[in-house]
């Protein structure tokens, strides 16, 4: 059994998702340490990251049919892990991590699979919609719905419809919703979020730390909510609980590694790899007293059905 799953991670970390098929400017992949300038038609691999320059653009065409597009000043890495486990969901969700940058997202409609982009400042959980995400250099964030409606996490879940555009500003611990066709410039609010950031590291710091608190304390009331669930053995709560665990904990991992590249102090980073490695020694426990609780719960609606039948039949 333990050679089994070696080989699958293994298989896992070095599994083709899709090929870069545009590429205007420069831009290059980042894999265990190389840098790999990419001219069209390479392979992204599973933890690659993509790195765009001034002036630059590249698309993403993913096995799935989905499309990534990567505008300039970019940088994203892509990853897969798996929600559940065999016997409960056998879901595989696609992480796109983005630390900077301008990403447009064209996911194709009645796909299964799930799919979390995630920003300093947000996750969007999507299916099949058209939709743009903006990170800036202080880890402030916009969300544009062009086709369909997505799940937002801030510090709270949301629905974001067609139409509307989210804007996350950590320097103001400021969020709000407002209608597409409101005037925003990208440029001069990149520009200004640039400029914020080395004149406010010290505070900006800080609210990314008071953020992280916050995430903490919803990664552990959505576990308690999983495990809730499990007891019950209600299966729609309990995909709904870990699909919404899952962008929590997208939201931590993001938070944290971006905290990192812009040399921002990290305050709760130990607690973070607390409750984590937390979740992890649970995680199996959890699921088995799931797939217990539904199996009696089935059998219970098998003997009365057949209790049922049985009436029926001598009436």
């Amino acid at each position: 059994m333990k050679i089994f799953i070696i080989v699958f991670s293994f298989l896992l970390q070095i599994e083709e998702l899709g090929k870069i098929e545009k590429v205007f400017g420069s831009a290059f992949l980042l894999r265990e340490g190389k840098k790999i300038i990419v001219f069209g038609g390479e392979g992204v691999l599973l933890g690659d990251t993509v790195v765009t320059d001034k002036n630059s653009y590249v698309e993403i065409t993913l096995k799935e049919g989905h499309k990534i597009g990567v505008g300039e000043r970019s940088e994203l890495k892509i990853e897969k892990t798996i929600v559940g486990e065999e016997g409960t969901f056998k879901k595989f969700l696609l992480k796109v991590n983005i630390f900077m940058g301008r990403i447009r997202g064209f996911l194709k409609k009645g796909r299964e699979e799930w799919v979390n982009f995630t920003s300093p400042t947000s996750v969007v959980g999507v299916r099949g919609t058209e939709f743009e995400i903006i990170c800036s250099d202080d880890g402030s964030s916009a969300i544009e719905i062009i086709e369909g409606e997505v799940s937002l996490f801030t510090d709270e879940i949301r629905t974001l419809k067609e139409g509307e555009r989210a804007i996350y500003d950590i320097t103001e611990e400021k969020f709000e919703i407002l209608p597409s066709t409101t005037p925003f410039s990208v440029e001069e609010w990149l520009s200004r979020k640039r400029r914020e950031l080395e004149e406010r590291r010290r505070e900006i710091e800080e609210k990314h730390n008071r953020r992280l608190k916050k995430i903490i304390e919803k990664y552990e009331e959505n576990m308690e909510r999983i495990k809730s669930s499990a007891e019950k053995g209600e299966e729609e709560d309990m995909e709904t609980g870990l699909s919404i665990f899952s962008m929590i904990d997208d939201s931590l991992s993001n938070t944290g590694e971006f905290m990192r590249k812009r040399d921002l102090k990290n305050m709760y980073e130990k607690r973070v790899k607390e409750v984590r490695e937390r979740w992890e020694k649970r995680r199996m426990e959890i699921m088995k007293r799931f797939e217990k609780r539904r199996k009696e719960i089935k059998e219970r609606m098998e003997r009365k059905r057949e209790e049922i039948e049985k009436r029926r039949r001598e009436r």
